[in-house]
């Protein structure tokens, strides 16, 4: 997905951003909020995969 697409994606929904705005957010943000998803997959795929008491 494109910086312009996501632009048109948040402008669909009434936040006038530019492409350049969303290219610094990706900048300023990014690696945080994708290491909160590996760890969120991670704890996710571990609970699901835990052996169950009977």
């Amino acid at each position: 997905m494109s910086y312009r697409d996501v632009e048109d994606l948040l402008a669909e929904g009434g936040i006038d951003v530019s492409y350049e705005t969303v290219r610094l957010w990706v900048l300023k943000f990014g690696k945080a909020y994708a290491r909160r998803i590996c760890k969120c997959r991670t704890y996710m795929i571990d609970a699901s995969t835990a052996p169950r008491g009977t």
